[in-house]
């Protein structure tokens, strides 16, 4: 458990802060760990054996990168209202509201520096 508490939204920068300070008090701990795993909360285990599995694959780390597309840069620097984040229904307007905005960029229509 943290000792301090971090209120944290899907698709929000609080995660990307919430992560920062597991692995802070992680390091702060001064234990030597092996590995520090991070789940949220779809992430349940649902069979044993993973502690095992890090146990047979030490000094081996599980993070994959790839190359981001100028496509998709475009959509990552779209600075989404806070209010558009949230989960809605599929029929709720803003839910429509991002997908209209997300095919416009994801075609090109919208380019980054230009008013429209």
């Amino acid at each position: 458990m943290l000792k301090q508490r971090k209120n944290s939204e899907w698709g929000d920068i609080s995660q990307v802060d919430a992560t920062l300070l597991l692995i802070k008090e992680a390091i702060d701990a001064k234990k030597d760990y092996d590995y520090i795993c991070l789940r949220s909360g779809q992430d349940l285990l649902i069979k044993n054996g993973f502690k095992d599995f890090l146990l047979n694959h030490q000094n081996q780390l599980f993070i994959q990168c790839r190359e981001i597309r100028e496509a998709e840069l475009r959509l990552m620097r779209i600075n989404w209202p806070k209010v558009v984040k949230k989960r809605f229904t599929n029929a709720h307007p803003l839910k429509l509201y991002r997908r209209m905005l997300f095919s416009l960029y994801s075609k090109g229509i919208f380019k980054m520096g230009r008013k429209i």
